[in-house]
This record gives structure tokens, C-alpha cells and sequence, in this order.
């Protein structure tokens, strides 16, 4: 716990303030006894493969038995609901926590905010069964910090490719006489270098999907990080190991590197075709990153359900089954508004 320095009693993150604050005096501070910066960590196999470390403030982690969340705990708990699917379970693996954070996005979307934006999603999911919309009345959402890999590198990239220069030539005669476009190819080839800052790889092997949709975090406001923040909060700890997670990150920057070479191509030719690269990554660094997330999930029959929420933007996505009742209506409405415009076209003749 995070202790308040005038009265004693447990301080949590205000996310409404962004500042830490004591719900016994009202003292608020912004200081989280963290070391004051967001440190990059060498990619070296050394640090890779290091010796696991704590968190901090004794903190361990448990594997849910229903969905498979890596959630990490303060060691003094016994038992604990996960935060995607609900289920209860107790603590019979306790694992070192591994690499700890060494950054943190605190929540800028406090619960009522939360809430308002889940209602509204809800309400505009047309295609939900009705029994699923009175069901999400009564869902719970749980504020989560889950896992991210940041990766910096300056990259280096030989290519080749086929710069195509557009003519026109004419062909035919009378009135088949016309312009056609035809392209002369001339092999080219370059060497292109860009830098890479806090790209950001989803620690979760289970849920990348629904993070995908909703991980428009800014780097740029990440604290250090401090077990003080996780004062009430679940934090999910990583499956994605980080030299697996480098290998993702290197694939976005390779489209980036090769979109930002076409675009250079493009402003000497008009085509593009058979690009190729080489690249090397060089002064690769890490850390992982804590971002902010509320998280709810149900089970509809029989299949499980999840829905997320951007802590920090307020950006929403989430799964939930169709009707079929309801698909089926609008399909038989469907046919039947097509069935009397024929109906109508072929009663004006114009149908023959």
C-alpha cells in the first residue's frame, strides 16, 4: 500500500486529478516514491534471460483457471477475481513475477467515465439479443494495468526495386484511335536509415485482437514505474516473452521502413514493383510498459465474451454475439421490400 504521509490511511490513484489521493484527509500527491525516470533496458541476451526479479511490495503471479490471465497480485492475497472473465480462484501456483516494469500509464478514465462509455456502446449494439443487453446491466468493469514491450532501435536498410516511368503512345486508327498508358522499368536500388521510439508490442498472447483495437497509448506520458500505482488495481503479468516480442515489433517497423522507400520512389517514378529489403537493427532497447485498461467479460451460451476500454483515451472495443432472431427479421424484410419493388416495376411495365 501507498501510505498517506499526513493521516496514515492507504492512498489509490485519482485518475479525475491524476494525482495519488487519500480518501480519509483528502492530501493529495503526484509523488510515487518512483526514481524519477522511464528507463530503456539493452536488448541483451544478459537481460533477456536475467535472473527473474520482484515488482515490488512483494508482489506475485497466478494463472486464471477459466480464461488462462497472467494476473500479478500482492503476495499477501490468497484468493482474487480475474479481471477479463469474472471467475473466482485461488492462488495454488505462485510464480516469480519476472521482469518488472520499469514504466507505467496511469488511468485517466476514472470508473464513472468508464461507465458512461460502456453504456453507450452497449445501447448502440443493435444486432445484441435482448436478454445480452439486460444481461450487460448488471456486468462489472475492473480496472486492470495490462503488459506492453516498447521497443527504441536505428535501423539500416539496403533495397533494390523496379522504378516504373509512365508513357503514352497511340494506337489505332479512325476512331479506334486512342492513348495507351504503358510503363519503361528501370532497376534501382538505396539504402534507407530511420529510428524507431516506443513501438509498442501487446504483452498478452491471448487477447492481441481486442488490444489491437484500443491500444492508442501515448508513450509520452508514462511515469516511472512504482508499486504504489497498482494500489487497488489488478495488473496483468506478460505471455509474450520480449525477444518474442521484439520479432512483432520488428515486422511493423518493416512496413513502415517500406512505405516510407516507396514513397521515395514515388517522388522520382510513377511505379513501384518488386521492393526488397535487408535490414539491420542496431542499439535495440526494452522495457515494459504498464497501460491503463477496464476490462469486463460474460458467457453467452457457453462461449465467453470480453469487452475493453482505453484507460487512458477512452477508445472501446468489444466482442458479443448476433441474434438470430433478429438477423433473420431484417433478412425477411429484406426479401420482401425487393419482392414488391419487382412487384411494383413489373405492375409499370417496366419490366415488360
Amino acid at each position: 500500500m501507498f501510505l498517506c504521509p499526513n493521516c496514515g490511511s492507504a492512498m489509490s490513484w485519482d485518475a479525475a486529478a491524476r494525482k495519488f489521493r487519500c480518501p480519509s484527509c483528502g492530501t493529495e500527491t503526484d509523488d510515487a516514491e518512483g526514481d524519477g525516470i522511464v528507463s530503456e533496458l539493452p536488448f541483451t541476451p544478459e537481460m533477456i534471460e536475467r535472473a527473474k526479479r520482484d515488482w515490488g511490495a512483494g508482489r506475485v503471479t497466478l494463472r486464471c483457471e477459466s480464461c488462462g490471465a497472467e494476473i500479478s497480485v500482492a503476495e499477501s492475497e490468497t484468493s482474487v477475481e480475474c479481471p477479463y472473465c469474472g471467475s473466482p480462484h485461488v492462488l495454488t501456483e505462485r510464480q516469480e513475477a519476472g521482469i518488472p516494469p520499469e514504466g507505467i500509464i496511469p488511468f485517466a478514465v476514472d470508473e464513472n467515465g468508464a461507465k458512461s462509455i460502456f453504456h453507450r456502446w452497449v445501447g448502440k449494439r443493435f444486432w445484441a439479443p435482448r436478454a445480452l443487453k439486460r444481461l450487460y446491466q448488471g456486468l462489472k468493469l475492473r480496472a486492470l494495468y495490462a503488459p506492453y514491450w516498447t521497443y527504441d532501435a536505428a535501423t539500416d536498410t539496403q533495397w533494390r526495386a523496379e522504378g516504373g516511368e509512365a508513357y503514352y503512345v497511340t494506337v489505332g486508327s479512325g476512331k479506334n484511335r486512342h492513348q495507351e498508358r504503358r510503363v519503361r522499368w528501370h532497376p534501382i536500388r538505396g539504402r534507407w536509415q530511420r529510428s524507431f521510439d516506443d513501438v509498442l508490442v501487446n504483452a498478452d498472447r491471448s487477447r492481441s485482437e481486442l488490444f489491437g483495437r484500443i491500444d492508442n497509448y501515448d508513450t509520452r506520458e508514462a511515469k516511472p514505474y512504482a508499486p504504489a500505482y497498482l494500489s487497488g488495481v489488478g495488473a496483468q503479468h506478460y505471455t509474450v516473452p520480449p525477444d518474442e516480442g521484439f520479432e512483432r515489433a520488428k515486422s511493423e517497423m518493416q512496413t513502415v521502413i517500406e512505405q516510407d522507400i516507396t514513397r521515395s520512389i514515388l517522388t522520382r517514378y510513377d511505379e513501384v514493383s518488386g521492393l526488397s529489403t535487408v535490414t539491420s537493427y542496431m542499439d535495440v532497447h526494452f522495457k515494459q510498459l504498464l497501460v491503463p485498461v477496464w476490462t469486463t467479460g460474460f458467457v453467452y451460451k457457453d462461449k465467453q465474451y470480453g469487452c475493453m476500454i482505453n484507460g487512458e483515451t477512452g477508445s472501446i472495443f468489444g466482442e458479443y454475439p448476433k441474434s438470430g432472431a433478429k438477423i433473420g427479421t431484417a433478412i425477411a424484410i429484406g426479401v420482401a421490400l425487393l419482392a414488391g419493388l419487382v412487384w411494383l416495376l413489373y405492375r409499370s411495365g417496366a419490366l415488360g
